[in-house]
């Protein structure tokens, strides 16, 4: 198999592809008989005056490195063997294998048995050979590490996906789609430290008489009612480089990179806030103000949230629906 090959047959078809191997054999099965051993590998030219079937099988097997590769060659190939394989009208047998080739080298191989009736005398004959398929295993292997890259990649790809959404889960506020006060700190942290913008200003709103709602329409339009709020907050923040927070409860915290026209940013915002409608049922709508406290007062951010807060509180004394900066 240096070179490989070994052929035990027949068919003009098949010796020529035999031929083109680096070396092949071939026998008559039903005589026991060693015909011929040829080809471009020298291992195969020297395998002459064979005994028989099996003794030729063997010499092929020498080539095989290891020992329990030449016994599984040999029970492949053997005369027993491919007279059973003939006789299921299996007309070939093939076995990829190690074997040493002329330079002494070990290079994968395919070996190939191809068996036929010979019409001229009605005897099984066959032709085995050998082929170098060492560059066709290297593609191969590079194929299925490309394969296995591609699949940890996409396994990676989708528990990282897992880790975000579940990520995002803790961060965002389920009803209201905004993000909690656990994003709110962080963000705060990044900016204490320079990894995020300083925060300019903040605004506290918070929903006036939301009790009343809740008692009156029910938790489910109270909730519904968060839940269009923050909506409209997220694209007014977006509209105005602000972002907003759901800070508890009725109260939502935003955060602006920006000290200027934060009283007519605040009016603003209550003005959408009061054309705001909430469907209830076909016809049916209810709608809601709330009260804005602001600060720019650029100190401490846990003293920036409390004079916000305080501001807002100003507001809702002083009437509701309305906006108070400190």
């Amino acid at each position: 198999m240096q070179g490989q090959g070994v052929i035990i047959s027949p068919s003009a078809s098949f010796e020529a592809e035999a031929r083109d191997a680096r070396g092949f054999s071939r026998g008559r099965f039903t005589t026991d008989t060693w015909m011929s051993s040829d080809g471009h590998a020298q291992n195969a030219r020297d395998m002459q005056n064979m005994a028989n079937v099996d003794a030729l099988i063997h010499q092929i097997a020498s080539f095989v490195p290891e020992p329990a590769g030449q016994e599984k060659f040999f029970a492949t190939f053997c005369r027993q063997a491919l007279l059973e394989a003939y006789a299921s009208q299996r007309y070939q047998v093939l076995l990829e294998t190690n074997s040493y080739y002329d330079d002494g080298k070990v290079r994968w191989s395919r070996i190939i048995a191809n068996l036929i009736e010979n019409p001229c005398n009605e005897h099984i004959e066959c032709i085995i050979y050998g082929i170098d398929i060492s560059d066709e295993k290297i593609r191969l292997e590079e194929l299925r590490l490309k394969e296995k890259q591609a699949m940890l990649e996409e396994e990676v790809n989708e528990v990282r996906e897992l880790y975000n959404q579940a990520d995002r889960d803790r961060r965002v506020d389920f009803l209201t789609g905004l993000y909690n006060r656990l994003d709110l700190f962080e963000l705060i942290q990044k900016s204490l430290t320079g990894k995020f913008a300083s925060i300019e200003t903040m605004y506290m709103l918070d929903i006036d008489n939301f009790k009343h709602i809740n008692d009156t329409y029910g938790h489910s339009t109270g909730d519904l009612c968060l839940k269009e709020l923050g909506g409209l907050l997220k694209q007014f923040g977006e509209q105005h480089h602000i972002c907003f927070y759901r800070y508890g409860g009725e109260e939502f915290l935003g955060i602006g990179l920006d000290q200027s026209n934060p009283q007519a940013l605040a009016a603003e915002l209550l003005t959408e806030i009061d054309a705001l409608t909430v469907p209830l049922a076909p016809q049916s709508s209810i709608s809601f103000t709330v009260s804005i406290g602001y600060t720019t007062n650029n100190r401490r951010y846990e003293k920036m949230i409390d004079l916000a807060d305080q501001a807002m509180y100003l507001a809702k004394k002083q009437g509701k629906n309305r906006v108070v900066g400190h």
